[in-house]
């Protein structure tokens, strides 16, 4: 819908001016947005607000999806550089347009002012519900773009946002957030880490454990 596509490009950019006076670091928007659905994947444990965050991939061809992309990158990068802020994309839903082609790798190479967000939880509930997905080689293929991690884990058919402990165990249905950090970090020695868990489902000791098992992952 263009005229929707306008009216969202158009509140970004206020969005971006309006932000400029407390000097942001990063400014962080999901990717892609709306979401492209593999047409073949249950997305029943994927959490949408409502129908209009996604489409599925036969409803939209790779030809729109990479002129939208160019068009919405160019734009992206001139408002990071005119308003000084990083801005970067959190990896939401992906689909083969993104993990089997060179398209996002060939405009973050382009635009190289605009960053990535890997968050593990999100990768590992893809990894589990979606055959065509390997978490290795997104992390592998997208690591060194990465300004930030958001961290938290979950099992695919849970509720999410769960503390990435080390006690949680891959073979119970865990991500494997050593790992995960581990390939990271053969890309990349240079990010940040968010914490987007629920720090009230666990003790005040185990939290202090995530944090310092976290702070060993990250500078190994």
């Amino acid at each position: 819908d263009n005229r929707t596509y306008e009216e969202s490009i158009n509140y970004m950019e206020n969005e971006f001016a309006r932000a400029e006076e407390f000097n942001p670091d990063y400014i962080l928007l999901h990717y892609p947005k709306p979401v492209i659905l593999d047409d073949n994947v249950d997305w029943s444990s994927w959490r949408f607000y409502d129908a209009t965050e996604y489409y599925y991939e036969s409803e939209i061809s790779y030809k729109y999806f990479e002129e939208r992309n160019r068009n919405f990158f160019k734009i992206l990068s001139e408002q990071g550089k005119k308003y000084k802020f990083t801005p970067v994309l959190e990896l939401d839903g992906l689909n083969r347009y993104v993990y089997e082609t060179n398209l996002l790798e060939g405009l973050l190479d382009e635009y190289s002012n605009i960053k990535l967000c890997l968050d593990f939880g999100r990768i590992h509930i893809q990894d589990c519900i979606d055959e065509n997905f390997k978490w290795q080689d997104i992390v592998r293929k997208f690591g060194r773009y990465t300004h930030l991690v958001h961290l938290w884990n979950a099992k695919a058919d849970e509720n999410g946002h769960y503390p990435a402990l080390k006690s949680l165990k891959v073979e119970d249905g865990w991500g494997d957030m050593e790992q995960y950090f581990k390939v990271l970090n053969e890309v990349n020695d240079n990010y940040k880490v968010l914490f987007e868990h629920k720090s009230l489902l666990i003790s005040d000791a185990e939290l202090e454990e995530c944090y310092q098992w976290i702070d060993e992952l990250v500078n190994r």
